[in-house]
């Protein structure tokens, strides 16, 4: 019931808002807008049939121009959000995604400035994007591919004939927004469910965690300026292309591991094979290692059909080693442990100090009879990172519109990823995303499809498996 209170609270809102969306102020010069969307999102688990996902979101996007010279803009979320899984981070109700003032012509002529928090998107790929780091990626809503969360900024772009030179800094480090914890491990280093530890007097012992229960600590950089981030790029346009060379400095937006503590109960003990299964309360922490970024992207088309590509290459200031320390004993869970020892466990190590590059190439186009095609190859994606954790995907979208733009049908969308090529069966994730959309009035979309995952059991996405969903979309922008 406060439910529906709540809804029917927003649309009326959204209702008195409609006819203010072409405002103009009354002195000449000044203009008004206000524009955004609602959105309401309804989820129901394939795998057993209950709620997973219900977030009703009001988007507002008001802003307002001065004579040409003077912008500011702000986008603002209220929303209510309701997952089956627990976040890390209880995500808010209200949200400022962004809110800047932009300046043109500021001091020069050819000088833009940009101050407060904005959306910083750099690449030319579609949503698979490498470069795109200034901002810290979102994953929220896992499904949301290419969402980043905005940074408190200043960007000033200087425009030289063909040439546009933009540098960003971006003094306080705001780290990636994690996912539920029904996805977090298949995005992060994962605990070993196995290994071998020496024993006092027992010699190598083979150690089962099951179950394992886990809790992080993220120590996020702290306000410096050797934890600020600083970025450059260089864009240009040569006849139909555009491209740009980049550079970024910037804490790691994703965590990695710095150490963990384990403390574990033993609950069975095999000593003709020197096997123990015990129960496991991990404690991790995480740290965000300094790295650099080259970028190189390019966009444009050949005749009728759209190509980009992008690359970057990675280069992380120093290496990561996960500090391991473990102890275990007998006891009930909440009681202290008898007879506890400690594990002799070597550290780990997590982020090489070596080189890494991410890159996507892709091409679209719209055949006559109204078939929209994209075709994108990817080799790592935003939450990877170092060579060794970085994986291979095969994007596709066919999206084909009728005549009046009414209705759009998508059964074939879909992704393909492979860990290992050599054992495909075994280690291949397939995401598949059949949507239809109908749009009975202008502004007004409706949707229905599904969030499908199928892997193989060697696939780090395994875990995962049943993640997917079902979905009715209704989306209305004004």
């Amino acid at each position: 019931m406060v439910m529906h209170t709540r809804l029917r609270a927003a649309l009326a809102l959204a209702m008195m808002l409609v006819p203010l969306a072409s405002l103009h102020a009354q002195e000449e010069g000044q203009r008004l807008e206000l524009g955004g969307a609602l959105r309401l999102d309804d989820r129901l688990s394939t795998y057993n049939g209950q709620l997973s996902w219900q977030e009703y979101r009001l988007s507002l996007t008001p802003s307002y121009t001065i004579d040409g010279r003077v912008k500011f803009y702000s986008d603002v979320w209220v929303r209510r959000l309701i997952s089956s899984s627990p976040f890390e981070t209880k995500p808010g109700t209200f949200q400022l995604r962004e809110a800047y003032v932009e300046l043109y012509g500021f001091l020069l002529k050819n000088l833009d400035i940009t101050v407060g928090r904005q959306r910083i998107a750099w690449g030319t790929a579609d949503r698979l994007n490498p470069t795109d780091n200034v901002n810290p990626v979102d994953l929220e809503d896992f499904w949301d591919v290419g969402r980043h969360m905005p940074t408190n900024s200043l960007q000033a772009r200087c425009y030289m004939g063909p040439f546009t030179l933009t540098g960003v800094f971006t003094p306080h480090f705001e780290g990636a927004v994690l996912p539920t914890r029904q996805w977090l491990e298949a995005v992060t280093a994962k605990y070993p469910r196995s290994f071998d530890v020496e024993v006092p007097m027992a010699g190598s012992v083979r150690v089962k965690a099951d179950p394992v229960t886990m809790s992080w600590h993220d120590e996020a950089p702290g306000w410096s300026l050797k934890n600020a981030t600083y970025a450059v790029k260089l864009g240009c346009d040569i006849r139909n292309f555009t491209l740009s060379l980049s550079w970024l400095r910037q804490p790691m937006p994703m965590p990695v591991p710095s150490s963990v503590n384990t403390e574990a109960r033993v609950t069975s003990f095999s000593a003709p094979t020197l096997t123990a299964t015990v129960s496991a309360d991990v404690k991790a922490t995480l740290s965000h290692p300094i790295r650099q970024v080259v970028g190189f992207d390019v966009a444009g088309a050949i005749g009728s059909v759209g190509v980009w590509g992008e690359a970057a290459l990675f280069l992380p200031e120093h290496e990561v080693r996960m500090e391991r320390a473990a102890k275990v004993g007998i006891g009930l869970p909440g009681f202290p442990l008898m007879g506890q020892f400690p594990l002799k466990l070597s550290d780990s190590l997590v982020l090489a100090k070596e080189p890494y590059v991410k890159y996507t190439v892709g091409a679209d186009y719209t055949f006559p009879i109204n078939l929209y095609v994209n075709l994108q190859y990817a080799h790592g994606m935003a939450h990877e990172e170092g060579r060794k954790a970085l994986h291979d995907y095969l994007s596709w979208v066919a999206e084909w519109t009728s005549d009046d733009a009414r209705i759009k049908l998508a059964p074939l969308n879909g992704m393909l990823r492979v860990d290992e090529f050599d054992d495909v069966a075994g280690t291949y994730a397939l995401f598949a995303l059949p949507e239809l959309t109908y749009t009975p009035i202008d502004n007004l979309d409706l949707k229905v499809g599904a969030h499908i995952l199928l892997t193989g059991k060697q696939s780090a996405l395994h875990p995962a498996r049943h993640n997917g969903d079902a979905y009715c979309q209704v989306i209305y922008s004004f």
